[in-house]
Order: C-alpha cells, then structure tokens, then sequence
C-alpha cells in the first residue's frame, strides 16, 4: 500500500512538473523537463528572451546593480552564445558554461558598478549567437541613483541683465540619501558674488524626492556687473552623522551683459559692415538700422556725423521720446541717387560712418562701414566678391 502511494505521488509531481514547466540547473544549464527536445541533428536554434530590459527603479548609491536575464533555446540544435561588448566599462556580463542545449535555458548575469554615478543610468551588454533570425540580441539594465547632494539648477544663466543693476537668483541644493547635511568651505570664482543658505521648505523639496536640503540665494553687488561673466561656486556637503565623507557640490552661474551699445539690422553684418551693392546710375540706395542704447545714458544727443565719401548721408534719430528714453533710435544711410560712379566695395575703399553724441561713457557710439558702387557702364565686383577679412 505504501508503494502504491509513493508511487501515485511521484506521478502526481511529475505531472504537475510539466504542466508548470519547472526549470532545473543543470551545470550552468536550465535545463526543461521536456529534455533536448526533437533531433539534434538537424534545424536551427532559437533565441528567446523574456525579457531584455530590467529597470531596478530608484537606489541608494553604491546599491548593487545586479540582474539575471534567461535565455531559452526553443530550436533542434545547440544554442551558441557570446559577448560582443558593453556600453561602458563599468558593465560585466557572465554567461552560461558551454552550449544551451534545445529544450534548455541559461542565465546571462548583467552587473554594473554605480559608484560615482549620480541620476538616471541605462548600462547595456551586446551578445551574438548562431540563431539565423537573431544573430544578435543586446539586454540592458537602467535605474536611477539617488544623489548625496546635488543643486536644482546647476547651471545658472542669467540673460539681458542691465549693465550696473544688482543681480539676485537662486536654487534648492538638496540631498536624496541624508536626513540632514551641512555646507562648508564655500568658494565661487566670481569677484564679489556673496551667498545665503536657509533651510528648503517642505514643498520645494518633494518634488526633488529629496530628504533635506536648502534654499540658495546668489547676489551680486551693481558694481559688479559691468559686463558679461561666467563662474563657479563649489561647497563641500557633508551628511549628518557622516563626518569625513564630504561630497563636493558645484554649481555654475552665467550672466550675459548686453553691450552697451548695439546696431542691428538685414543689410549690417556682425563686422560692422552695411552693403547697398552695386548700384545704377540715378538708382541710389538706402539703409535703415536699429541702434539700442543701454545703460543710465540712454537718452543721446548727437553732436557730429562724418561720412566718406561726403556724398554719402547719414542720420541718428528717435521716432518719439518715449522710444528716446528706452534708448532706441534710427540710424538712416542714404547713397543719394545723383552720387557719381565710384567704387566702394572693396576692404580698403568701403565708405565709412562715424558718429558722436554726449553719451559720457561712449561718445563715438557708431562707426559703421558701407558697402557700395555706383557704375558708370561696366558693373564693379559685387559684394559677393569683396575680400573676406583675413584674406588676400
């Protein structure tokens, strides 16, 4: 009677091994309890993967990051497997001993090493095989790694600041691992930028999903800000409770400082150089430009225009005050339609406009050069043709 059952049980288990398909190891080997499968001497492997990818979600640093993909062989022949690279150093891969047989599946084992990596992270691994429909498979692993200090804003840039004005900005320095930090030992590149830390409220920092951190203000005095500037501030972090295991925290901050004056337009090119062309007799030409001020002295009077050749015309003007006192003029150029033939097109003949206002910082605030040519029956070198700055 106990033979009978013991019997009865192991059919019972047998039977529920293959309705489950129970995988076994096998020297390396996952092994089916279908067996090899159908005749080994003939057909063709067949790779399947359940999966490729593995997202092991967010982690503390220096979590290990570890996964086991299976592969499974479903073809009539031996499964062939090896590496064809990583996308990074930091990624190994360990592959199964010897030959998948049909019917039989393998661990492939995907570790990378996170030390030093910071945010989200996606490490692949390459593998070729002698499957004909899939001679080649890649599997990778990704996540996020929770950073022990990092700054909301890393990089700070400030655009159109008026040259002389206060500047003022800020950013959340916060960490994801510690409940409580300090900063130390802050230094910043920018002469005369100062800084203020206070404790990040509650709802600034959660969405960071970060445990602590800190409100950072930037100021820079108005006598500081005279041009464009770039720099760096650096703090060292150190984790309560965690003493001697400081991380460094870099931020960068970047300020554009319009120039103080500047000329613009279709016909004005960055060099300075306005062209009108090659022009007919009678035809003439003219040039309409936008010049901005900035600064205190925006408001300008203009006390003198030369022009050369003297034939050729040339205005400064505001079309009201309102634009006056925004510091937004008009520059005319005009080549007068009875101008004789001449040549102006060339680097060392292009005419030239200068002009001088009261502005005190700035009194020659245009100096533009022009490029035309007024033929007489055979058309001068266009402007196509000029010599490029730097060229003979």
């Amino acid at each position: 009677m106990r033979k009978c059952v013991l019997f009865g049980s192991a059919l019972a288990l047998a039977a529920i091994g293959l309705a489950i398909g129970v995988l076994v190891f096998r020297g390396g080997i996952l092994a089916s309890p279908r067996g090899p499968g159908a005749d080994p001497g003939s057909g063709v492997p067949k790779v399947v993967l359940k999966e490729t990818r593995h997202d092991f979600g967010i982690l503390d640093p220096r979590e290990p990051c570890k996964h086991l993909f299976i592969v499974k062989n479903e073809g009539t022949t031996p499964l062939k497997l090896a590496k064809a690279g990583t996308s990074c150093k930091c990624t190994v891969s360990v592959l199964p001993d010897g030959e998948i047989p049909p019917g039989m599946g393998g661990p492939i084992e995907i570790e990378s090493k996170t030390e030093g990596i910071t945010g989200k992270f996606r490490h692949t691994a390459d593998f070729v095989t002698n499957d004909p429909e899939m001679p080649r498979f890649q599997l990778a692993i990704e996540g996020d790694i929770r950073s022990y200090v990092a700054a909301g804003d890393p990089l700070i840039s400030l655009s159109e600041l008026e040259r002389g004005k206060p500047v003022e900005c800020s950013t959340i320095i916060y960490s994801q691992v510690w409940d409580a930090f300090s900063l130390k030992d802050v230094k910043s590149s920018i002469e005369g930028l100062t800084w203020e830390f206070q404790p990040a409220p509650p709802e600034k920092l959660k969405p960071l999903d970060a445990r602590s951190g800190y409100l950072a203000t930037f100021r820079l005095p108005a006598g500081a800000v005279q041009k464009s500037f770039s720099g760096w501030v650096e703090a060292a972090a150190e984790g309560a409770g965690h003493a001697g295991a400081a991380k460094t925290l870099h931020v960068t901050i970047a300020g554009h400082v319009p120039a103080l004056r500047t000329v613009y337009g279709p016909q004005v090119d960055v060099d300075g150089v306005v062209t009108l062309g090659p022009l007919k007799p009678g035809e003439g030409a003219s040039a309409r430009l936008v010049l901005r001020v900035r600064g205190d002295h925006r408001e300008i009077q203009v006390r003198k225009i030369e022009t050369k050749p003297s034939f050729l015309k040339a205005s400064v003007t505001a079309q009201s005050p309102e634009l006056a006192k925004k510091g937004v003029y008009t520059i005319a150029i005009d080549v007068p339609p009875d101008a004789p033939p001449c040549n102006h097109l060339s680097e060392d003949t292009m005419g030239e406009i200068r002009v001088w206002t009261d502005h005190p910082e700035m009194p020659e605030i245009v100096r533009l050069k022009v490029a035309f040519a007024v033929t007489s029956g055979r058309l001068p070198r266009g402007p196509a043709d000029r010599p490029k700055r730097g060229s003979s």
